[in-house]
């Protein structure tokens, strides 16, 4: 395992939910301390404890653990589709048409 992977991933989405880590803490009624033991790699959490930090970050284990799994591509697109549940309608509008001008651009020059 990569020393610090879960916990930058953890730190991502604790700081994507906009919550410090003394907040974190406290949902968690773990101690600051320990959380940030946790988001630097010092410290793996229990499953328990991990399966509290996915559930207060309201995401899935897979998206924590991407880069251990072997089908990293659907978890990437679960990853695409929480950043898209964090914009609003006009945003999500434009960025849903790149991805389609992206994807026709990709078949354009893959076809030559």
């Amino acid at each position: 395992m990569k020393d610090n992977y879960i916990g930058k991933k953890i730190r991502e989405y604790r700081k994507k939910a906009n919550l410090t880590i003394e907040e974190f803490a406290e949902i968690l009624n773990l101690s600051t301390t320990h959380i940030g033991n946790i988001e630097r790699g010092v410290k793996i959490p229990t499953l328990h404890t991990f399966i509290k930090i996915i559930n207060t970050l309201n995401i899935s284990s897979d998206i924590i653990l991407a880069d251990y799994l072997n089908s990293k591509n659907e978890i990437k697109l679960k990853e695409i589709y929480y950043e898209l549940e964090s914009l609003t309608e006009s945003e999500k509008d434009r960025v849903i048409s790149l991805f389609y001008d992206i994807i026709e651009n990709s078949k354009k020059y893959s076809n030559k």
